[in-house]
């Protein structure tokens, strides 16, 4: 009888373990699934995100195919804003002075703002403190704002404005319409995060870089956008 018991007894050990044996494969199987179910999400909200950045970069590219053609048939048309007959004769040259020169500053930048889709990325503080250094940071900046959003208004231009965040107490909650301002992040310098936004554009869209950097306007240069001097972009406002 004890052998018979005893037999029982480890009978309902051996299943005991068995079910216990089964059950944490369960709950490994069961992780198992969680996990690949989870790394399947993730993969499929990294494929919307790069499809959905996909899909603005052709919409945006479109757009700017769209406005060239138009701004072709533009130019071909009579009573365009290219260059006209007595500006073509020689034997005479115009004048350099002040005006003309300022005029040809205007001029330049004027001509690139009339690209269609034209985005134009201004380097705050490089125009600022050479336009007008004497005011404090915080005029400097409002001041600019201000003066690029009559710009982007006369223009239809979409215009970035990048400050360099360090040192800035106080991050203005919004912005005048049309003009887009941002800070560098800590840790993150202004001229890289114009780097980035030459480099977010698709192909063959026309982009602006207002800046004096030398180092700035050769790597955007090299990614394709038109850089231009901070004395253009402050001509072009009314200040030389």
């Amino acid at each position: 009888m004890d052998r018979i018991q005893e037999r029982t007894a480890d009978e309902v050990k051996r299943l005991t373990a068995e079910r216990d044996r089964e059950r944490e494969r369960a709950e490994t199987e069961r992780g198992k699934a969680q996990r690949a179910i989870a790394d399947a999400e993730v993969a499929r909200q990294s494929a919307r995100e790069a499809r959905q950045a996909d899909e603005v970069r052709l919409a945006l590219l479109v757009d700017t195919l769209d406005g060239a053609v138009t701004g072709l048939r533009r130019e071909l048309a009579l009573g365009g804003t290219g260059p006209r007959p007595a500006d073509l004769v020689r034997g005479a040259s115009a004048s350099q002075g002040a005006v003309g020169a300022r005029w040809r500053i205007r001029q330049r930048l004027d001509r690139l703002l009339a690209l269609p889709a034209v985005h134009l990325v201004v380097d705050g503080y490089n125009v600022t403190k050479t336009g007008y250094p004497e005011l404090s940071l915080s005029d400097q900046r409002d001041r600019l704002v201000h003066q690029l959003a009559v710009l982007a208004a006369r223009t239809g231009a979409e215009v970035t404005l990048v400050f360099d965040g360090a040192g800035v107490v106080a991050v203005p909650a919004a912005a005048p319409r049309g003009v887009r301002v941002l800070f560098s992040d800590p840790g993150v310098l202004a001229d890289d995060v114009i780097r980035a936004l030459v480099t977010a554009e698709p192909e063959g869209r026309p982009v602006v870089v207002v800046t004096s950097d030398r180092a700035v306007a050769d790597s955007v240069r090299r990614r394709g956008a038109h850089p231009v001097p901070s004395a253009v972009l402050l001509a072009r406002l009314g200040r030389v």
